[in-house]
């Protein structure tokens, strides 16, 4: 799972440190708006909103992310010992759970996949497409009940198109998924990828739609041809909407300026 953090505070820097030990794929910006800006365009699977954030209030980041992306998961990071007033807050501006600094990271790590999973709208975290099985909590997958082998940035890949389980995903989604903005690999990066996992699939006689394509698009987990029809009209209402935002947000900062 890529998370999206600030890591400006000693607490956040463990706590990122810990996470990406965990397996997370973290992108760390440096100030609140930031934070904001990248919510809102990115394409992450939760985003971490730090209590000390050095130029906005952690209550407006989070109500503004909130705004934006209404599906997407708020977690806040507290320092321990904070108090139930804190706490109760954060839930009322919309975040999704609290984190604290210098927990357990095998307990902010359950937190956040179980926070995604439930955004995600999945009950359990077995996801199967055509023999191919993946486990979102222990990251692994098997194939007809045989373990696939695959490298870190292959299972980020079959991890992100299992969470969104029967949608097309782009490649450039993918791509800025998989890679932060300054590695830059080129679209077809992509596609080298699933030929590999879908060769090794094939070896342990996994069905060929296990990873289907959308032509034209993209690649999806558990995909069939009526989904696809339906999110080709989804995928173009969206884009109208973004633009719309986009334009709505250049206009709001253009007036405080």
């Amino acid at each position: 799972m890529r998370i999206l953090a600030t890591e400006t505070t000693w607490g956040a820097a463990s706590t990122i440190t810990d996470l990406r030990a965990a397996g997370f794929a973290i992108s760390t910006v440096q100030t609140g708006q930031e934070l904001v800006d990248w919510a809102d365009l990115g394409q992450i699977d939760a985003v971490i909103v730090d209590m000390d954030l050095p130029d906005l209030d952690w209550r407006e980041a989070v109500k503004l992310i909130r705004s934006y992306r209404p599906h997407l998961p708020i977690l806040v990071l507290m320092p321990p010992g904070s108090d139930s007033g804190a706490r109760a807050a954060a839930f009322d501006l919309g975040a999704d759970d609290v984190l604290l600094e210098c927990a357990d990271a095998r307990e902010s790590a359950a937190r956040i996949g179980a926070v995604v999973r439930r955004r995600a709208g999945l009950a359990h975290p077995v996801l199967v497409s055509e023999g191919l099985a993946y486990d979102l909590v222990t990251c692994t997958a098997t194939v007809r009940g045989q373990p696939l082998h695959l490298t870190p940035t292959e299972s980020r890949l079959v991890e992100m198109l299992a969470l969104r389980h029967g949608r097309t995903v782009e490649k450039e989604e993918m791509l800025a998924h998989l890679y932060d903005v300054e590695e830059g690999p080129e679209v077809k990066t992509i596609d080298v990828h699933v030929c590999k996992i879908r060769k090794k699939i094939a070896d342990l006689g996994g069905g060929p739609g296990a990873i289907s394509t959308a032509w034209g698009r993209g690649y999806g987990f558990g995909l069939n041809a009526r989904d696809q029809a339906r999110q080709l009209t989804e995928a173009a209402l969206h884009f109208v909407e973004r633009r719309r935002r986009k334009v709505a947000i250049r206009e709001d900062r253009r007036q405080l300026a």
